[in-house]
């Protein structure tokens, strides 16, 4: 999960300016041992975020 700052052209295009980790989910944080003990990697978690996003945007991942 990350807060990302971006900009939105006129021609509704999105620039992503900078992306920051939300508070405590970084790889070393209780959230990410928490799906590590249930089997669920972080990187793994990051990509289902991001596939989940994109989907409920109507893009396919």
């Amino acid at each position: 999960m990350a807060r990302v700052d971006f900009f939105l052209t006129a021609d509704m295009q999105f620039l992503v300016n900078e992306a920051n980790t939300i508070q405590g989910f970084t790889n070393i944080s209780m959230c990410s041992k928490a799906t590590a003990a249930s089997g669920v990697s972080h990187p793994e978690i990051i990509d289902r975020l991001a596939a989940h996003g994109l989907a409920r945007a109507g893009r396919v991942a």
